[in-house]
């Protein structure tokens, strides 16, 4: 009799050990994925706010291309005897656009960096959003304009030189 009942409760035990042993394995499988789709989400959101970020970056970088308004230091060229100042000017001009178009052309980098990232995460269609940033300067110059007083004093005026790029 002992006998019988210390064998249902062996019984009984394994097949305790046994929902616990499923229970546990039940439990860690959800744990796995809710950290899966955390992890998933985390990357996702980090990704979208770098791109975001980026572009920010890129809006910030052209206003300030687009500001018309050049102090003389940032020319960062100290005058040459053997130029004449239009041709001084000039140069000191097209550096600081040069200058001014870098952090447009490090955030287009960037940008293309997560958009590649941002492909591999959510497939080719990411592309259609970001490709109008891509042609966006492709091709871009700048060209110092003679004020209406430099085309007076041929002095100051910009000599023959071609248009120089942006990306030099």
């Amino acid at each position: 009799m002992y006998d019988d009942i210390a064998g249902i409760i062996l019984i009984i035990k394994d097949v305790c050990i046994a929902i616990g042993s499923v229970g546990a394995l039940i439990v860690a499988i959800w744990a796995l994925r809710t950290w899966w789709r955390e992890l998933k989400g985390k990357t996702e959101y980090d990704l979208a706010r770098r791109i975001l970020t980026t572009a920010y970056k890129m809006r910030n970088a052209i206003q300030r291309v687009r500001n018309p308004f050049i102090v003389v230091s940032e020319y960062g060229i100290a005058t040459k005897p053997e130029k004449s100042p239009g041709e001084v000017k000039n140069e000191g001009i097209a550096k600081e656009y040069r200058a001014r178009w870098d952090p447009v052309y490090h955030a287009l980098v960037q940008l293309d960096e997560a958009a590649a990232q941002a492909e591999a995460l959510w497939g080719p269609k990411i592309n259609e959003a970001i490709k109008p940033f891509e042609g966006m300067f492709k091709g871009i110059t700048f060209e110092h304009k003679p004020s209406p007083y430099e085309v007076r004093n041929p002095v100051l005026s910009r000599s023959n030189e071609p248009a120089t790029s942006a990306k030099d």
